[in-house]
């Protein structure tokens, strides 16, 4: 399975942790914050093995469409 497909979170979740940087793994939530710094020390402390860490788009943001 691709990092990407790992990475997808449900639908639920995307609304919980809309503009937040998540930790992913396994397609679950694992800790979300809206700040970066956070995120990388919860990484460092507690579970640096997992599949994605990135920013959720708001709800309200604009969508993208990749090429």
């Amino acid at each position: 399975m691709a990092v990407l497909e790992r990475g997808r979170v449900s639908a639920a979740d995307a609304r919980r942790y809309a503009g937040q940087w998540v930790v992913i793994k396994d397609g679950r939530v694992l800790f979300g914050a809206p700040d970066a710094d956070v995120v990388h020390d919860w990484l460092e402390k507690n579970h640096p093995d997992v599949d994605l860490v990135t920013k959720l788009p708001r709800e309200d943001a604009p969508k993208r469409w990749a090429r």
